[in-house]
Formats: C-alpha cells, sequence, structure tokens
C-alpha cells in the first residue's frame, strides 16, 4: 500500500509501504490544487495517526442567514413520522435526567415534538425529583459519583409512571 500526502506548508511526502515508519523528507513540490489548507484541516482531525475525524459544530457555532431562494413556509414539511405517530416539528429530547423534565414534556407535546422521560430515571423514584437534581448540582465534584448512586438505590414508584 503507498500513499501520496500533501502536508500543512501543501508540499508533497511519499508514504513507504509501512504507514507506521516516520515519513521521510519532503519532497519540495507543491499541491497542484493549491489546497494546503485543506489539507491542513484534515491532518489536524486524525484519530490514531491514519484515521479521519469529522469536526463537530455546536450551537453557538452556527448561523442561518438567508439564502438566494426563498421557501414558502405553507409549501414546506417538517412534520415527523415514527409508525403511527405523527409529530408536528421534527424535534426529539433525549431520556435523560438532565435533559428531561415532565414539565419539558409537556411543553414539547403541546408544541408538536416528543420528549421522553427516563423510566428508570428520578422523576420515576422521588415525588420531588427536581429537589434531588438541586442536591446534585450543589454537590462537591469529589462526593457526586456516590451520591448519584446513592440517589439511583432508591426503587422506582410505579405509580409515579403515568
Amino acid at each position: 500500500m503507498r500513499s501520496h500526502l500533501f502536508d500543512a506548508s501543501g508540499f508533497f511526502s511519499y508514504n513507504r509501504t509501512n504507514p507506521f515508519e516516520p515519513p521521510p523528507v519532503k519532497t519540495p513540490f507543491r499541491c497542484p490544487f493549491n489546497c494546503a489548507k485543506i489539507h491542513s484541516e484534515i491532518m489536524e482531525n486524525t484519530i490514531g495517526g491514519r484515521r479521519a475525524a469529522r469536526r463537530g459544530y455546536g450551537l453557538d457555532e452556527l448561523a442561518l442567514a438567508p439564502g438566494i431562494i426563498a421557501v414558502d413556509p405553507n409549501d414546506a414539511d417538517i412534520t415527523l413520522q415514527i409508525g403511527k405517530l405523527k409529530f408536528d416539528i421534527p424535534f426529539l429530547a433525549s431520556a435523560m435526567d438532565g435533559a428531561v423534565d415532565v414539565r419539558l414534556a409537556v411543553e414539547m407535546d403541546r408544541i408538536g415534538g416528543l420528549a421522553v422521560l427516563n423510566g428508570e430515571g428520578l422523576f420515576t423514584r422521588y415525588e420531588d425529583a427536581e429537589s434531588k437534581i438541586d442536591e446534585i448540582i450543589a454537590c462537591p465534584v469529589e462526593t457526586v459519583i456516590p451520591l448519584i448512586q446513592k440517589l439511583y438505590q432508591e426503587p422506582v414508584k410505579p405509580e409515579l409512571i403515568a
């Protein structure tokens, strides 16, 4: 297996048959497509030497800007169908105590989405689960794991599951 790579400076480098050998001295050959920036980004996002990783973006790094083509909202269908269930908005909220509580589940249902409560979470173990979540938040980092383990030892109460 032989491969040709361009490094961050745009110079051509030649890799031998063994991908684990250190790279040889670079040959001063410029990338014919002048894409040093693209190659440097690819080289920066590798895992374990040769496996490529794609960059993920957070919500604070995204911006929606108007485009050339306008779409009439009446012409767009954003409904989501899962089996026989149909939702007005294509949003699902995860079944985690830290992501969905009863109020969020009710609000998501009201606006047409789906929020799933954790069937084995704090809301199925305690009548006042929010106080337990506040207790976890206030707990020092060093002792939070034993506290969470203690809180989850309480059995699930079927009467709290609707």
